[in-house]
């Protein structure tokens, strides 16, 4: 007896990052009475494998290659074919850059439904990259974007039609995050006895800006003399960022964790959450801090001011501009009853607008949408495709079926 259609998951890495997370915890919420759920990754490997594997999901490998260039790419594609026929998949569903750039073509030549995912302004990427994800988008049945602020980019930018993109926020499971919350830490946090922190959760990427927060720390001076800050991440600029450290004579306040695991059991023992990114989508870090309670002080960039109410439930800032992180930090310590009451405002609006539980039920509704829809199949380019694929010396193993009409 054949299987009911299912709907594919198709996603890069399964890492540490806060998209992998929200990719796995989405996954442990989609009702799989309504929707038959099957997984591949370009690269298998990565801390929420075995989360994965607990739920039930063992993930297939699929992969990419070197590089997007190199002729890997074309057997990806075939393979993502190959596997939507065997597993009788109706829909795919990419989670990132790579994998929307294989599973475009590879819906094409199968005939199946697609939803991207666009969870940045692409602020990292160049002409070309840029390029690429726009035809895609173009070629999907739907655009998913977490922020009101990449719709925006989408339309006004890359004349994507709004009626393409769905925009449905992060969720964070409540339940079991206070549970975490309330766990022994990996390690003990390097900070004296009644220090105040504040903390900041982000890889050592450019536009992080984790910088400015070291900088704002110098700005506060003898005034904030007990605040340290954690800096929970790593990449290439630590190096540089521990320098930085160093110029501004902070070693003694400034602390690096490394990747750590207990990320809600660190913010369940801070006081402030500090965003200080030059670009975002909708961060899962100030998600978190919300969540956990605390103040947040956060750049005003991409869907951040759809989180934060300024004045409300935590203060905007602009980014670069580590001046203005150290007034409204100031302001902040010197105001505890305000830091407790942006705490609660956070933690409200996270209760009402962003359970783990709501936003599974939008993904289920944008899934039954796409799936009822009625769309001709792709007839010309999935000819292409397919003598594109037949030439490449990549057609070893079991032809593809042709696509019906």
């Amino acid at each position: 007896m054949s299987r009911r259609p299912g709907i594919l998951h198709l996603v890069n890495i399964l890492g540490i990052g806060g998209a992998e997370g929200q990719f796995v915890e989405r996954l442990r919420w989609l009702d799989p009475r309504r929707h038959r759920s099957v997984v591949a990754t370009l690269r298998c490997q990565g801390p929420n494998l075995n989360t994965l594997t607990a739920i039930g999901l063992r993930p297939h490998e699929i992969p990419l290659g070197p590089s997007l260039a190199h002729p890997a790419t074309l057997r990806a594609v075939r393979d993502i074919a190959e596997l939507v026929e065997k597993e009788n998949i109706a829909l795919i569903h990419a989670q990132d850059f790579y994998t929307n750039l294989v599973a475009a073509p590879a819906a094409m030549l199968s005939g199946r439904k697609l939803v991207v995912s666009r969870l940045d302004l692409a602020h990292w990427h160049g002409p070309r990259r840029r390029a690429a994800l726009r035809w895609v988008c173009h070629v999907a049945d739907r655009i998913w974007v977490n922020a009101w602020a990449i719709e925006r980019k989408l339309v006004e930018e890359e004349h994507i039609a709004p009626e393409k993109i769905r925009v449905i926020e992060n969720g964070i499971d409540l339940q079991r995050f206070d549970r975490r919350r309330k766990e022994p830490l990996e390690r003990e946090l390097p900070v004296p006895p009644g220090a105040r922190v504040a903390v900041i959760v982000a890889n050592f990427h450019p536009v992080k800006g984790q910088e400015d927060a070291i900088d704002a720390l110098g700005y506060l001076g003898s005034r904030a003399t007990d605040l340290h800050l954690l800096l929970v991440g790593e990449g290439e600029r630590r190096e540089a960022l521990e320098a930085r450290v160093r110029a501004r004579r902070l070693q003694n306040r400034v602390h690096f964790l490394g990747h750590r695991l207990d990320v809600p059991a660190i913010l369940d023992r801070a006081d402030i959450l500090i965003s200080s990114s030059r670009a975002e989508g909708l961060s899962n870090s100030i998600i978190e801090g919300m969540a956990a309670g605390l103040g947040i002080v956060a750049t005003a960039v991409g869907g951040t001011p759809e989180l934060i109410c300024d004045g409300e439930s935590g203060y905007l800032v602009p980014p670069h501009a580590p001046q203005a992180m150290a007034v409204r930090l100031g302001a902040l310590l010197d105001d505890p009853e305000r830091l407790r009451a942006f705490g609660r405002a956070a933690r409200e609006m996270v209760e009402s607008r962003l359970a783990i539980e709501l936003m599974a039920r939008r993904f289920e509704r944008l899934y039954d949408e796409v799936l009822e829809e009625d769309r001709r199949p792709w007839r010309r380019p999935v000819r292409s495709l397919r003598l594109w694929l037949e030439r490449s010396n990549l057609d070893v193993g079991p032809k593809l079926r042709e696509v019906r009409s």
